[in-house]
């Protein structure tokens, strides 16, 4: 299922604050992921079982099976590895990533949701985007 980036956060409270947000707003919680390393983020505990996604980057060695994992996560077929970097870094950072499902969107959300998700791939990738519709 592909993910659109609804931001990255520095701290628990304000990824959480996120969270509560977007349910407000009428996104399905089962449709909101929280992508963080648990080494480097405390407390992601406090955003409750059903948001945590986390993922330990500790070890090189380990550094391309979390790779392979986190750009399964995002499934962004058309992106090339260096796009993913940005992601890797920004979580390695200890940057804490809120995503939603895309399919899952409400239909009055689309709009919005490309918009939030294109300013985090231009900031974090540097890519090219289109939020019209695909993301090139």
């Amino acid at each position: 299922m592909s993910k659109y980036v609804m931001g990255s956060f520095k701290s628990v409270p304000q990824a959480k604050q996120m969270v509560d947000q977007l349910i407000s707003d009428g996104y399905p919680a089962d449709s909101i992921s929280v992508v963080a390393d648990r080494t480097l983020v405390l407390g992601l505990d406090e955003m409750g079982p059903a948001f945590v996604t986390d993922y330990d980057f500790e070890e090189p060695t380990e550094g391309e099976a979390a790779w392979t994992h986190l750009k399964k996560f995002f499934m962004r077929e058309d992106q090339d590895d260096e796009n993913y970097k940005g992601h890797w870094q920004d979580i390695r950072n200890g940057s804490i990533v809120v995503t939603v499902d895309k399919d899952k969107v409400p239909e009055k959300k689309h709009q919005y949701t490309q918009e939030q998700d294109s300013v985090y791939w231009l900031s974090v990738c540097g890519g090219p985007i289109d939020v019209d519709d695909t993301h090139l």
